[in-house]
């Protein structure tokens, strides 16, 4: 950020919540938004996808796991806890003030999501042809 407001970057990627203080100060023109639809934090600041760039999202998520053959009943106490916790109001809070937002799901859910972010991804890398140094 430092770098992008003394003129040493043309532009960058960075969290809204990060962001969002430049942008309505004045000193930073957002061009877009990664996810898939618009943000309330920046109104009239369209998704990538909405500006030349059709089917681009890009956007952080975690998932809380655990190693393969952790017993079921371990799981279910973990998911029932974390739940709960996902519930409270205070937890929403301190989540959305960071911009991100709760959407519990199974244990079925993340693994779906996990493989369908690893596809798709891998798919980036591939097209690009991104090797390790």
């Amino acid at each position: 950020m430092t770098d992008l407001l003394g003129g040493r970057l043309d532009a960058m990627l960075d969290s809204i919540p990060s962001a969002a203080g430049q942008v309505k100060s004045g000193k930073l023109l957002a061009l877009g938004v990664s996810g898939a639809k618009a943000d309330p934090e920046l109104p009239g600041v369209p998704p990538l996808a909405d500006s030349g760039l059709p089917g681009f999202e890009a956007v952080s998520w975690g998932a809380i796991v655990a190693p393969k053959g952790t017993p079921e009943d371990v799981l279910q106490k973990i998911s029932s806890a974390l739940k709960k916790t996902l519930e409270e109001p205070e937890t929403k809070r301190m989540l959305a003030e960071r911009g991100a937002g709760v959407l519990p799901s199974s244990s079925d859910d993340a693994a779906k999501k996990i493989d369908e972010e690893m596809q798709r991804w891998s798919a980036v890398i591939e097209k690009i042809n991104l090797k390790l140094d």
